[in-house]
């Protein structure tokens, strides 16, 4: 088994551009992406690279949209992600004039080369009282559901988050540290602990020509 942690990137993945990507080391220049919430509740999306338009204020959480992190690379192909423990961290700040409460949703999921979303965990933080621009050291844990990846699937990882209370001012926005730039993360900002991960296995089935039937 192959165990591995996860540092979110504010950079374009190749494959999916919209999404950030994901580094396996640290070292990175701390930096923020912003996204924008105004003063609406409900739920929205933190974007991995970003976004200057409306929350949405939806009434649900939604849909896998494409805007989080991607694990761009090959190493999962032929591999099996086991039902381990994992724990998300999140290094959030408020904009000047923030004052709202939120609860941040972690969910991970297996992503096909066709765009197909198969959910391995949704992981829900406490609620999160955030004040200006203080940075709040968010936290989420749960059990992944063991995941079989095939050629062209990837890791990929969103942040769905219902504002639950607002006072905010117009124009406000929530800050996620993360690099912008590079090939490493920065520890505690964007961050997937305790992922495990083995090759598939397969077994021989041997008839003898008599009825039975070993493996």
């Amino acid at each position: 088994m192959t165990s591995v942690t996860l540092y979110g990137i504010g950079a374009a993945s190749g494959t999916l551009a919209t999404a950030g990507k994901f580094a396996t080391g640290t070292g990175g220049t701390g930096s923020t992406q912003n996204t924008k919430i105004n003063n609406s509740t409900g739920w929205g999306e933190l974007y991995a690279l970003g976004n200057a338009g409306s929350w949405s204020g939806a009434g649900s959480e939604p849909a896998p949209s494409g805007n989080g992190w991607l694990w761009d690379v090959t190493t999962l192909e032929g591999q099996t992600l086991t039902a381990t423990t994992l724990t998300f961290k999140l290094a959030v700040t408020g904009s000047s004039g923030v004052f709202c409460t939120a609860v941040f949703h972690f969910r991970l999921y297996k992503r096909s080369s066709g765009g197909v979303y198969t959910q391995i965990i949704d992981a829900a933080s406490a609620s999160t009282d955030i004040h200006n621009t203080t940075t709040n050291n968010v936290t989420a844990s749960g059990t992944a559901t063991q995941t079989a990846f095939s050629t062209g699937d990837k890791l990929y990882l969103d942040m769905p988050t219902n504002l639950t209370a607002n006072s905010s001012s117009i124009g406000v926005t929530l800050n996620v540290a993360e690099p912008t730039s590079g090939t490493t993360g920065v520890a505690g900002d964007v961050e997937i602990d305790g992922i495990v991960y083995s090759a598939a296995t397969s077994h021989l089935l041997i008839c003898d020509g008599f009825g039975g039937v070993f493996s």
